[in-house]
């Protein structure tokens, strides 16, 4: 199997099939070829750190991760207020909360592997 380019088709790839037949074909324009691999990305607004294929459930596992505003909670799980500083004393026309820390938030989705959307989390 190689990639090509020509005039007539761009992205195309050939291969020999098991009876020995060269194949010539062209990817579709949401693919590309790289490193003897056919790849088609899919924008999921994650950063994506691993992704697995489960042949018996016939679905992908993506770890993915996203970030989101990190509040200060006390021990019953409710939002602690902000102490007054000097730095907030200071800048008084700034809203405090528009400063707050972001935390990564990890989670595991299942892709349905045809339509590339989420089936579960």
């Amino acid at each position: 199997m190689d990639s090509y380019i020509t005039i007539h088709r761009y992205y195309g790839l050939k291969f020999v099939s098991s009876q020995g037949v060269i194949r010539i074909c062209q990817l579709p324009p949401e693919f590309t070829y790289h490193g003897r691999w056919s790849v088609r990305r899919i924008p999921q607004g994650k950063d994506i750190s691993h992704v697995e294929f489960f042949e018996q459930h016939g679905v992908y596992a993506l770890a993915t991760s996203a970030p989101e505003d990190f509040f200060l909670v006390d021990e019953d799980g409710q939002p602690k207020e902000l102490p007054d500083g000097i730095l907030i004393r200071i800048i008084s026309n700034l809203d405090p909360l528009e400063f707050l820390p972001k935390a990564r938030t990890g989670m595991l989705e299942l892709i349905h592997p045809v339509t590339m959307k989420t089936v579960d989390t």
